[in-house]
Parts: structure tokens; sequence; C-alpha cells
């Protein structure tokens, strides 16, 4: 896959090489611009969408988690 260039390209190449999908990739994408609101602007969230992220964002950690080991066992596993 190579090293991304920018942080941001790392969920591109993770999609190129059919480990995560575009669905993911997206979501991946938003938290990670959610994560830089938090850390940058926090006197400026809405608590709205902090919960949002909150209670809906987990799934997306569980479905990356299950993308990586699914391509680590089709490439690697026994």
């Amino acid at each position: 896959m190579g090293l991304p260039g920018e942080e941001e390209d790392l969920f591109e190449k993770l999609e190129w090489a059919h480990v995560i999908g575009r669905d993911l990739r997206e979501m991946l994408r938003r938290m990670r611009a959610f994560r830089n609101i938090l850390v940058h602007e926090y006197g400026h969230l809405d608590d709205q969408i902090v919960y949002q992220m909150a209670t809906q964002g987990f799934a997306s950690f569980e479905a990356f988690q299950n993308a990586i080991l699914h391509f680590l066992h089709k490439n690697w596993g026994k």
C-alpha cells in the first residue's frame, strides 16, 4: 500500500487495497475531522453532535477492527 503522504491519505489507501469499503472510509474521515474539532475548538462544540458521535461512533471503530482482522486473516491467516 505504501506510506500515506498525508494523514488524510491513510483511509484512501485502505479503501484502494480493499481493506475497508467506501462507507467506512467516509465515516472514519468524519470521525477524524470530529477529533480535530474536539482537540482544537473545544470551547465551540455542539453538545448534540458530541452526543451523536459518542453514541454512534463506536460502531465504526468495531467495523474498522473487523475489516482489518478480515483482511489480515484472508491474506495471511491459516
